[in-house]
C-alpha cells in the first residue's frame, strides 16, 4: 500500500525550511507506520508558498486501515530551519480518498506534532492536551492586548508576524495602488473644473471608473430612501413609533406625503421610519470653519413599497435658531441641499463608527481574544478564523497611513481623526455583543424585524438568517464570547 502526500508550505516571511522533515501515520485501530523522511533527491523542498509531493510505501506485511492521524517533526538542520506548514493532504489512491490535515502552525524544532484528520476537537475530547496548551501559551505571548487610543476598542500591542500580508497579497495591493494613481492622474487632466453639480460626472472619464447608474438618479427622493436600507450605512433606520419632542414635524407639514393617512395612522400601520443621528452632537471637526450636522429624518413607506423621505431637520432641537424642518415641497435646490447635508452627517457616522470602529477595530479585539483563548483545533476557531484574515494587518496599516495625524482622514474628511476617534469612543460605549452584535436582536431593537413589527423589510432576510449554516455561525459567535468572559473587555 502506498500514499501520495501533498505538503503545502505557507506564504509567510521565513515560512520555507531546509530542515529534515519526518512523518508517520496512525490508523483508526491505533496501528502506527514506520517513520518516513520527506525528501526529493536534487530538489529544494518546502519552499515558501510551495507544494511538494511525496510517495510513501508501507511495508507489505503491515495491516493498516484508514488514516486517522499523522505525526511529524523537523530538526534544526540548515540555515533556515523555521517552517510554517499550511496543511498536508494524504491521498489514498487505492481507496480514492483524500485525508486532509490542516496545520496552519509554525513547527518547532524536534517537537512531535500529532494532527488528526480534519483536526477539529473540543478541549475535553482532545487527545493532545499538552500540545493544545503549549500553542495557547504561545498565542498569548504573541497577541498581547493594548488600548492604543484612549476610549477606542482594545487592539494587539504589536502585530504578530503571522498576521502580515502574504507576498501575493502585497503585490496585488501594489498593482492596485499604481493603477489607481494612474487613473487619478488621467481624471485630473480630463475632468476639468467643477462649475456646477453636473460637472461632478466628469470624474468618470476612464474605463476603470465607469459611470454608475446613480449619476442619473442621485437627486431623486426614491434614491435617497433606498440609501437608508441598501446604501453604505443601512443600520441607522428605525421604525417610528412616535414623533420625538425635539423634532419639529407637524401633521400639516407632512400630510401631502402620507397618501391620505394621518401621522398616527401611518405610525399604527408601521409605515413611518426615522433616523436620528444624535450621536453627531458635539463631535469636533478638523477646523472651526467646518460644521457636522446631527440630523433627524423621517421616511414613509408608500403603497408601492418605496421608502421616501418626507422631512429632514439638520440639528437636534427644534428650538435652535435657524433650524427648520425641510420638506419635499421646498424649492428643489433647498431640499436637495438638505439631503446632501444629511448624507454628509451619515457618512461621518459610517466611516468613523459603523465601518472603522465597529467593523475593523472592535473585531480586532475579538480576533485577538479568539487567538488567545481558542486552540486552532477548536471548531469555533475554524469557523471564525477565515473572517479574521488580514484584519489586524489592515488595521495596523490604516492607523499608520490613513488615520494618522495629517493623513488621509485629516485631508478629506471634515471631522478629521479628532472627530473620527471621538465618534468611535462615543459609539463603543453603548455597543453590546448581545444587541448590536446579534443580527436578529439588532433588527428587533430597531423595529425592522420581519415578524410583523414592520412590513418594509423582506422575509428573505429572515429565511436566510434561520438557515442551518447561519445558525451555526451565530452560535459560534455567541459561544466564542461566552467562553471568555474575563478577557472579552474591548474597552479599558
Amino acid at each position: 500500500m502506498s500514499y501520495k502526500l501533498q505538503v503545502y508550505t505557507g506564504d509567510r516571511p521565513g515560512a520555507g525550511t531546509d530542515a529534515n522533515i519526518k512523518i508517520l501515520f496512525y490508523d483508526d485501530c491505533g496501528t502506527k507506520t514506520p517513520e518516513f523522511k520527506l525528501d526529493t533527491f536534487f530538489r529544494n523542498d518546502f519552499e515558501r508558498g510551495g507544494m511538494d509531493e511525496f510517495t510513501v510505501k508501507l511495508p507489505s506485511e503491515l495491516q493498516f486501515g484508514c488514516v486517522k492521524k499523522i505525526e511529524f517533526w523537523r530538526d534544526s538542520v540548515g540555515l533556515g530551519s523555521s517552517w510554517y506548514l499550511d496543511r498536508i493532504s494524504v491521498i489514498d489512491e487505492a481507496r480514492t480518498y483524500v485525508y486532509e490535515f490542516p496545520v496552519f502552525r509554525w513547527i518547532r524544532t524536534d517537537h512531535h506534532y500529532v494532527i488528526e484528520h480534519l483536526d477539529t476537537s473540543l478541549p475535553q475530547f482532545d487527545e493532545q492536551k499538552e500540545q493544545r496548551q503549549m500553542e495557547l501559551e504561545e498565542k498569548r505571548e504573541l497577541y498581547k492586548l493594548k488600548v492604543k487610543v484612549p476610549g477606542l476598542p482594545i487592539q494587539v500591542d504589536q502585530i504578530p508576524s503571522d498576521e502580515n500580508f502574504s507576498t501575493e497579497y502585497r503585490w496585488d495591493m501594489k498593482k492596485l495602488k499604481y493603477k489607481l494613481a494612474l487613473d487619478t492622474l488621467i481624471v485630473r487632466v480630463k475632468s476639468g473644473k467643477w462649475t456646477d453639480l453636473e460637472s461632478l460626472k466628469n470624474i468618470y472619464v476612464t474605463h476603470h471608473l465607469p459611470k454608475p447608474e446613480a449619476t442619473e438618479t442621485w437627486r431623486e427622493d426614491s434614491h435617497f430612501g433606498d440609501q437608508r436600507v441598501s446604501g453604505v450605512n443601512p443600520v441607522m433606520i428605525k421604525l417610528c413609533t412616535h414623533i420625538p419632542e425635539k423634532f419639529g414635524v407637524t401633521e400639516e407639514m407632512v400630510k401631502p406625503f402620507l397618501e391620505g393617512l394621518t401621522l398616527n395612522e401611518a405610525i399604527q400601520q408601521n409605515r413611518l421610519f426615522i433616523v436620528d443621528l444624535k450621536i453627531n452632537e458635539d463631535v469636533p471637526c478638523q477646523n472651526d470653519s467646518f460644521v457636522l450636522c446631527s440630523p433627524i429624518a423621517l421616511f414613509f413607506e408608500t403603497s408601492c413599497k418605496q421608502l421616501m423621505p418626507i422631512a429632514i431637520q439638520l440639528f437636534q432641537s427644534k428650538l435652535e435658531p435657524g433650524n427648520p424642518v425641510f420638506l419635499p415641497s421646498d424649492p428643489p435646490m433647498t431640499w436637495l441641499l438638505a439631503k446632501m447635508w444629511y448624507n454628509n452627517a451619515d457618512s461621518a457616522v459610517h466611516q468613523a463608527l459603523t465601518h472603522l470602529g465597529l467593523t475593523h477595530l472592535i473585531m480586532e479585539g475579538i480576533a485577538a481574544i479568539t487567538h488567545r483563548n481558542l486552540s486552532p483545533t477548536h471548531p469555533i476557531f475554524k469557523l471564525l478564523a477565515p473572517h479574521f484574515l488580514y484584519l489586524i494587518a489592515i488595521n495596523t496599516l490604516g492607523l499608520q497611513a490613513l488615520i494618522n495625524e495629517g493623513g488621509w482622514v485629516d485631508s478629506v474628511q471634515g471631522i478629521g481623526i479628532k472627530g473620527t476617534f471621538f465618534l468611535i469612543a462615543k459609539g463603543v460605549k453603548t455597543w453590546r455583543m448581545d444587541v448590536e452584535g446579534t443580527i436578529p436582536e439588532e433588527l428587533r431593537q430597531r423595529g425592522v424585524r420581519t415578524d410583523g413589527s414592520s412590513s418594509f423589510f423582506s422575509e428573505d432576510f429572515k429565511n436566510c438568517w434561520t438557515t442551518r449554516s447561519s445558525r451555526i455561525i451565530r452560535t459560534a459567535m455567541m459561544l466564542c464570547c461566552c467562553t471568555m468572559p474575563s478577557t472579552l473587555m474591548l474597552r479599558a
